[in-house]
């Protein structure tokens, strides 16, 4: 069949089941150049039959006949979708549904009891001088039973909860109209002035409150559709990008999918932002199918997975919905440590410590309460300039939650506060000492220990003290390369400040032995050198030292300057 005969059969085909809808047929064209908006095709001027023409007119004749096929296959999907969920959810269908199942299930119990019946009256004709009083009443009591079954399968009511009743459908089909014609502001039938700026807002609003009211029932879907569209005609992209994503959702039967994506990838390529990589890992049907929770829940996590900073308000909203909308089991908890992160973006500080104190209040028994009450002292520390109110939050975390892996990070913090916010060091080295006793062989022990040293040189006139807690990482924390190495090199530099260069150049050749590949050791051997060249008068010991670092660390600048060293003492 050629394709004007194609073209022709689609129009007999689609145009009537479009006629009876008071809506734009070419309205669905699909927007390839979300740019611009497309013109919509007046259906009176195709002609007849398509003539041959010539090779440019044929190009231009394809590119209109493929804007119309995927305009009316686009509507036929979306208008199949529209009368399918119109009847899936109205109180007739339910209805009808619930009465069925009952009278099925009652009758197959019928039909079960009248197979015994016969199969008792059967041997009551074969054996009719034996029949037993037992049978008798076994028969009396079947029929019995068939009498009250039959007479609830007459009386059968509906007792299923029903989602709209007739009443709500029809205020649905003229809110939905109204919706129309609010869209169709071009048409001399609209009741909008044709020029009129807050209309785009009103239509946000309008569009919106429906899709509040009846998502994902009724015509949402193409609802959802037309606000895409409006953010989209308002270069609002971002908006434009997550309502799309929405309908990935909500919607992941539709036979519209691709036409969705297509926009999506669309808005990407003429309004790029660097989130948009976060958005296409959710373009992935199976990204979206492998998230748990509800369907709003999984979208409200895409939305702040994404974090387009403009859209904070629409991610608000939806937090909002869902906290009233949620039921036992719905992560509410998860979805209000999100949203104090948007509130703490915004820089409304206070309201993020708010939204914090719901969870640990309204859901105490939360595995996110510790990770709530850290990030509340985080607020009120850096953000709020609450010291002592930070304080006292993070004591909650190690005396409530004492295996949670925020819990040395909480004791940590609290010595940190006591140390340069409170001005109180001693302080700080009672919390400090909590961390290694409590959680012995973890990071947070020797930045603990780390603490202590530090505190210790500046409290002791001895450092004696500051010695102890550098020799315990040394020691007992070997396997933590860095912090250990860095603790030789500080046992060094004490050693160095007491004037006791000898110690401070045998620490530096233990550290050579342990740790050579340390990005650290060839500077401390340069030093190394340095002592026993010039503090300790040891020529041979510095020529040793300071061949080591020509041969094993020829590349490094520390090299170069052993060599210098190096020559000038061969000259002596």
């Amino acid at each position: 069949m050629k394709r004007s005969g194609v073209l022709i059969m689609s129009l007999i085909i689609l145009v009537p089941l479009l006629m009876g809808q008071d809506i734009d047929v070419m309205d669905g064209i699909q927007r390839r150049d979300t740019s611009r908006t497309l013109a919509p095709l007046d259906l009176d001027e195709i002609p007849d039959e398509i003539e041959s023409t010539s090779d440019e007119d044929s190009r231009e004749d394809s590119t209109w006949r493929k804007a119309l096929i995927d305009s009316l296959e686009y509507r036929y999907n979306l208008e199949k979708e529209r009368m399918e969920a119109n009847y899936k959810t109205s109180y007739q269908y339910k209805l009808n549904k619930a009465v069925d199942s009952i009278r099925l299930s009652i009758a197959g119990q019928i039909k079960a009891l009248e197979d015994e019946i016969e199969v008792l009256r059967q041997q009551e004709v074969d054996s009719a001088d034996q029949v037993s009083p037992a049978y008798l009443c076994e028969k009396d009591s079947l029929i019995a039973v068939i009498q009250n079954l039959r007479e609830s399968l007459s009386s059968v009511k509906v007792q299923t909860d029903v989602l709209f009743s007739p009443a709500e459908i029809k205020r649905e089909q003229a809110h939905y109209q109204y919706l129309l014609q609010l869209m169709e502001e071009k048409s001399p039938e609209s009741f909008l002035p044709l020029k009129d700026t807050e209309l785009p807002e009103l239509k946000k609003k309008e569009l919106s409150l429906y899709l509040d009211m009846y998502l994902p029932e009724l015509n949402s879907s193409e609802v959802l559709i037309r606000l895409s569209r409006v953010y989209e005609d308002q270069k609002e992209s971002q908006f434009a990008k997550l309502s799309y994503l929405k309908y990935l959702f909500y919607f992941p039967e539709s036979t519209n999918l691709t036409y969705i994506k297509e926009q999506i990838n669309q808005l990407m390529e003429t309004y790029p932002d660097p989130r948009d990589t976060l958005l296409s890992f959710y373009l992935k049907d199976e990204t979206r199918e492998s998230l748990e929770g509800s369907i709003l829940f999984r979208y409200i996590r895409a939305v702040a997975d994404i974090g387009y900073p403009e859209c904070e308000p629409l991610f608000e909203k939806e937090i909002y919905r869902f906290q009233k909308e949620s039921q036992t089991g719905d992560r509410v908890d998860r979805a209000l440590i999100w949203y104090a992160d948007i509130l703490k973006n915004q820089k409304l500080y206070t309201s993020a410590v708010s939204q914090l104190q719901k969870l640990v209040t309204v859901y105490p028994d939360s595995p996110e309460v510790p990770y709530a009450f850290y990030t509340m002292a985080e607020l009120y520390r850096d953000n709020l300039k609450e010291s002592r109110m930070a304080l006292e939050t993070l004591r909650k975390i190690s005396a409530g939650y004492p295996d949670s892996r925020l819990a040395p990070k909480a004791i940590l913090m609290s010595g940190d506060i006591q140390e340069k916010d409170l001005k109180d060091p001693v302080a700080a080295l009672t919390e400090y000492e909590k961390v290694p006793a409590a959680y012995p062989g973890s990071r947070h022990a020797v930045t603990a220990l780390k603490n202590m040293g530090r505190i210790y040189q500046t409290l002791s006139k001895s450092s004696e003290l500051a010695f102890k807690q550098y020799e315990i990482i040394k020691n007992e924390y070997a396997s933590f390369y860095s912090d250990a190495a860095d603790a030789m090199i500080t046992i060094a530099h004490l050693y160095e400040a007491n004037g006791e260069f000898r110690k401070a150049v045998e620490e530096i050749r233990e550290l050579y032995e342990r740790y050579p590949e340390y990005e650290k050791t060839p500077d401390q051997l340069l030093k190394a050198g340095g002592f026993l060249e010039k503090e300790l008068a040891d020529g041979d010991g510095a020529i040793e030292i300071y061949t080591i670092l020509i041969t094993q660390y020829p590349e490094t600048k520390a090299s170069e300057k052993a060599r210098k060293a190096l020559a000038k003492l061969q000259k002596e």
